[in-house]
Formats: structure tokens, C-alpha cells, sequence
């Protein structure tokens, strides 16, 4: 079902530049008052309906936190920095669930004692540094630190289908397991993701199990950090 700002924005929508106003941003109560000066600085006459479906967003959010102190909020630059730079990813933000993260980053800044703003603003850049697909498989390998997640997976089963397991072999599945490599090797580069020693692993070109120093066969898994961990639940992407 539709909030009242929703259904108030839809209405407008054949005028985005006059429903992102500040007098239509007067109807999202507190997200509104929060984003009203940003937009007509900082996203002059473009991506105005992405702006408008970020605020409902992050209204609804603010909502359900049952958060209400907006004047003083106003008042701390480093809130205001982190909000300004999720308007303007919210202007580029192509899809809806991007949206959604970004919502749900600024909203879960305002109540939590163990993160700052400027500590929530890096995790910001860290988000922007990702596409969406990169999400879904970040949020799979916290799934395998939890014993798995079929219910995701089933979900997102077209993105996270391993290429090794696609047959026959094709260029196409060459080219989806280079992806799928590049998508890795980027949340590891960015330290969201970590190998980690287990049992063995078979030498690629003499296939013999590597052994470690005292002798034992080793193997390298890949495993969601500390930071993979925060940077998912400030978007809202760990289940309850």
C-alpha cells in the first residue's frame, strides 16, 4: 500500500520539477524539510523523479525508526555532507533497489550509537563503488557465513548460478564466469570479501593438493569480512 506522500508524488508526476519543490517536499514531513534546499543546488532540472522516489523512500524509513528530530539533525554538518552525497547518487541511481540502499544508509545513520555520519559516509563511497549485481553476490557470501540462504538464492538464482556449473561450455559461459571472477576479485579489492585457509586446494598445473609449511594440505575459500558484514546492514540487505 501507498504512504500518503507516495500517492501525493504520483499524482504530480506528469511535473516532477514542481513536485520536488520545496512546497511539494512539504508533504514528506521530515525527509522532505531534510532534502528541499539540497535538490534545487545540487540537481538542477535532471533525475528529479529518482530524487522524488529516494525522499518517499527515505520518509518511509525514517517512519518506521520512529524518528522525528530533524531541526537538530539539520544542524551537524557531517549528516548534512552524508545527505548530500546520497542525493546525488540517488540521482544516478538507475534502479529502484539502489534507491533503496541509499535510503536505508541515511535513515540507519541517524540512530546508530556504534557508527558515525563520517563513518557512514565511507561506507557511502564503498556502496557507490559497487554495481548491483556485486550486492547480491556480497550479500550471497554472507548467506554461506550463515549456512546458506535458499530462499536469496532461489530469489537471485539468474545472477548467482555459478558459470562453472553452466553446461554445456560456451563462449557465453566463458565470458559470464570472467564476470563473475572480475565481480569477486573487486569486493576483495575493496575488502568486503577475504580468503581464507581451509582443507586443500589442487595445484592448477601438477594437480597436487598445496601443502603448507608443516606439511598439510591447504585449501583458499572465499568468506564475507567485518566491513562486508556493516556495509550490508546499513542497507538493510541482513535479515532479522
Amino acid at each position: 500500500m501507498k504512504s500518503s506522500a507516495e500517492k501525493q508524488l504520483a499524482e504530480n508526476k506528469m511535473d516532477y520539477l514542481a513536485a520536488i519543490s520545496r512546497a511539494a517536499l512539504s508533504a514528506i514531513p521530515i525527509a522532505g524539510g531534510l532534502l528541499g534546499e539540497l535538490i534545487t543546488t545540487i540537481i538542477p532540472n535532471q533525475r528529479i523523479d529518482r530524487i522524488a522516489d529516494f525522499s518517499v523512500k527515505l520518509e518511509e524509513r525514517i517512519d518506521a525508526l520512529e524518528w522525528s528530530n530533524a531541526n537538530d539533525i539539520m544542524q551537524d554538518a557531517d549528516f548534512t555532507d552524508l545527505l548530500e552525497d546520497a542525493v546525488i547518487a540517488a540521482a544516478r541511481a538507475v534502479t529502484e533497489e539502489r534507491r533503496s540502499y541509499l535510503a536505508s544508509l541515511v535513515a540507519n545513520s541517524l540512530t546508530s550509537e556504534d557508527i558515525s555520519y563520517v563513518e557512514s559516509k565511507h561506507l557511502l563511497r564503498i556502496l557507490n563503488e559497487l554495481n548491483d549485481i556485486e550486492i547480491l553476490w556480497l550479500r550471497y557470501y554472507f548467506g554461506l557465513s550463515i549456512g546458506g540462504d535458499k530462499e536469496f538464492q532461489t530469489k537471485h538464482e539468474n545472477v548467482l548460478v555459478s558459470a562453472d556449473k553452466s553446461m554445456p561450455p560456451s563462449d557465453r559461459t566463458r565470458d559470464k564466469k570472467a564476470l563473475q571472477d572480475s565481480y569477486r576479485e573487486h569486493l576483495l579489492q575493496l575488502n568486503l570479501l577475504e580468503e581464507k585457509i581451509r582443507t586443500f586446494k589442487i595445484d592448477d598445473r601438477t594437480k597436487v593438493a598445496n601443502v603448507d609449511s608443516i606439511g598439510k594440505p591447504e585449501r583458499k575459500s572465499i568468506g564475507i569480512t567485518r566491513l562486508g558484514k556493516m556495509l550490508l546492514a546499513s542497507i538493510d540487505l541482513i535479515p532479522e
